[in-house]
């Protein structure tokens, strides 16, 4: 929009509340693109799960005169304050072989629990936006329960640093797994 090029924003996502349409508040920016970014927020899908809410954001950036698109992650506890990792890759990247999603990934509309797993039924198409001789197809992301975010390290090992905390509680569980037949 003409407002959004002009505080230099290129897409953003907002939120107004209410218990219907005609009190909903003024709507409020949770999420827009880094200033260095070359991407824009083409759409942002929001489900819950558990304590959170999962944003998957499609981002659009121009790439050999098409708007092509992936997807990525964000979190929230309030569904207000939205966070993304640091350094972020696509969380459902478009594949670089012909395939049905070579030009775009379109975010997963729900988190559908299938036993241990988290099933993500995403859609794509071989070509960028504009582009009307599109093949589309669905394809499906598959994750372990609660397993959005991993750190891993090689067989050298490693270390993780997060930000100063305080523990409310009397203890912290680490959820991770330590392979000693690998060698680390």
């Amino acid at each position: 929009t003409e407002p959004d090029k002009a505080l230099g924003m290129k897409g953003r996502t907002a939120v107004a509340t209410g218990k219907t349409p005609y009190e909903f508040n003024y709507p409020r920016n949770i999420i827009w693109p880094e200033e260095d970014e070359r991407k824009f927020i083409d759409a942002m899908i929001v489900d819950r799960c558990g304590a959170h809410f999962i944003g998957f954001r499609t981002m659009m950036e121009r790439e050999s005169g098409q708007m092509l698109n992936d997807v990525y992650l964000s979190f929230s506890r309030d569904g207000l304050t939205w966070n993304r990792l640091a350094n972020e890759q696509p969380f459902i990247k478009r594949s670089e072989t012909e395939a049905f999603d070579t030009g775009q990934t379109f975010s997963p509309k729900n988190i559908v629990e299938v036993g241990e797993w988290y099933y993500l039924y995403y859609s794509g198409t071989t070509h960028g936006q504009s582009t009307f001789d599109d093949i589309a197809g669905i394809g499906l992301a598959m994750l372990r329960r609660d397993r959005f975010v991993a750190q891993r390290s090689d067989s050298t090992g490693g270390y993780l640093l997060t930000r100063e905390f305080v523990i409310e509680g009397d203890n912290l569980v680490v959820n991770m797994k330590h392979y000693t037949n690998y060698g680390y």
